[in-house]
């Protein structure tokens, strides 16, 4: 029986070897037919026997899907698919097929399968002549001078959190560096204010800092009761009012903190989806096999698009996977709409050599969030 399929399989693949361009599928009555012979044959080689015979017609992507979905096994499911590829009329639609498999392996082998059919054998490139650059001694950033208070750390910090993660000090250091000494008063609530619009998680000390940047009082104390949706050392927030001068506004700010709920008694919200550690695995596993990089950038649109469930950590392993900038840049904005911690997303930064890449997909993040 084995050898009767494998005779089956042979004779396919050479129709579909010399088969002509198709532009136009099978009827959606005979395609039923033929489906319907699939469904009712008494094993999985019969089974196969019937979607080989049907491969050897036109067929659209979502024929192709419909027998693939009909058929007992990946194994099964894969024959049929590379069989039918070369006389689907809609190869760019090609991709909706994966669904139909229960592997990312399989999915995986397909595509790097028919993505080779007509393609010429790929030459060895001529090798790179590396030219050294002069090594370049970048002098470290300076640090702006704030006001002399009592400013909390967060080293070993066991308290309460309001996010996952506060904005790196260099990070913080390079957007306050070159503020002038004294601020417009209008120009340092705008700073302030985008910083809270972009929801980035900031520690106690950070938002006492930017605090003074403000000279009027009560400004100062509106600014710190919106940034308490972003503080990351919820336990040390009361310390902002150091910040505050007059005894009013302390007394107000106090009240303010001292009437917030227990962050221990909200229930969180579970993300809808997950990519789990296995199927994390699986992924990375294929995507470091493929040496092409337009290949291995296709493919792992077409994986994350598939799941839609991607925490930041998982997509920045994703990323690390490719070689050049631009090719992690692009994937790193195209990720974006399918992380479920995109509070988290600016740890990516830390994955690009460039300044104008980070600068780049900071700018991409913000927009996607207005």
């Amino acid at each position: 029986m084995k050898m009767r399929f494998l005779t089956l399989i042979f004779s396919s693949l050479t129709l579909f070897a010399v088969a002509q361009n198709c532009t136009v599928p099978m009827s959606s009555v005979a395609f039923q037919q033929g489906l319907t012979r699939i469904k009712s044959a008494g094993n999985e080689l019969g089974m196969s026997q019937a979607a080989a015979a049907l491969a050897n017609q036109c067929l659209s992507s979502d024929q192709v899907k419909a027998v693939v979905m009909a058929l007992p096994s990946d194994q099964s499911r894969y024959d049929f698919a590379l069989l039918a590829y070369p006389k689907t009329v809609d190869k760019v639609n090609f991709y909706d097929v994966y669904d139909g498999f229960a592997y990312f392996s399989t999915v995986f082998r397909l595509h790097d399968a028919t993505a080779t059919i007509g393609q010429p054998v790929p030459q060895p490139s001529t090798p790179k002549i590396e030219i050294k650059q002069p090594n370049i001694v970048i002098e470290t950033p300076k640090k702006r001078n704030w006001p002399a208070l009592s400013y909390p750390s967060i080293d070993n910090y066991l308290g309460n959190t309001g996010c996952s993660e506060p904005m790196p000090e260099p990070n913080f250091d390079q957007i306050t560096k070159d503020l002038p000494a004294t601020m417009v008063e209008e120009q340092a609530q705008e700073l302030c204010r985008n910083l809270l619009n972009k929801n980035q998680c900031l520690s106690t000390a950070q938002i006492m800092k930017l605090a003074t940047l403000m000279n009027s009082q009560t400004n100062r104390l509106n600014f710190l009761k919106d940034a308490y949706n972003v503080v990351y050392d919820q336990d040390n927030f009361g310390r902002c009012g150091d910040v505050l001068a007059l005894a009013n506004l302390k007394k107000d700010f106090s009240v303010f903190v001292n009437g917030r709920p227990n962050p221990n008694t909200v229930t969180p919200v579970a993300p809808v989806c997950t990519v789990s550690v296995a199927e994390q695995k699986e992924v990375v596993d294929a995507l470091s096999k493929i040496s092409f990089s337009n290949t291995k950038v296709t493919l792992a649109k077409q994986v994350i698009a598939s799941k839609k469930c991607f925490t930041t950590n998982q997509i920045m392993e994703i990323l690390n996977l490719f070689v050049y900038e631009q090719d992690k840049l692009n994937m790193a904005k195209y990720a974006y709409a399918f992380c479920i911690d995109k509070g988290n997303y600016f740890k990516v930064n830390g994955l690009f050599s460039y300044s104008s890449s980070k600068e780049d997909l900071s700018k991409f993040v913000s927009n996607a969030g207005q």
